[in-house]
């Protein structure tokens, strides 16, 4: 799938897009950060359902990469996510 324009991210894309940016991260931490309670969620919410499908399409377009599965003792396994240089390579909105 070719990468989608920046026009087009929802803003939950550019959400994750953002904080794999800043540090490679895994979803899971992601989604605790936009949760409601979260310290980024008190101000743009994020459903864990819509944090997860965002990395995938993300990862779709070419604009964040997934590591190898890595065991969790606190659940399943999981793989974290960085950022391109695509994705750093494109000026912010």
């Amino acid at each position: 799938m070719p990468p989608r324009p920046r026009s087009e991210l929802t803003l939950a894309e550019w959400l994750v897009l953002c904080l794999v940016s800043e540090q490679p991260r895994h979803s899971f931490a992601i989604a605790g950060l936009l949760a409601q309670d979260g310290s980024l969620g008190q101000v743009w919410y994020a459903p864990k359902a819509v944090v997860y499908s965002s990395a995938q399409r993300l990862e779709q377009f070419g604009l964040i990469t997934s590591g190898e599965r890595q065991p969790s003792t606190l659940g399943p396994a999981r793989s974290e996510l960085q950022a391109t240089a695509e994705a750093r390579s494109w000026p912010r909105p």
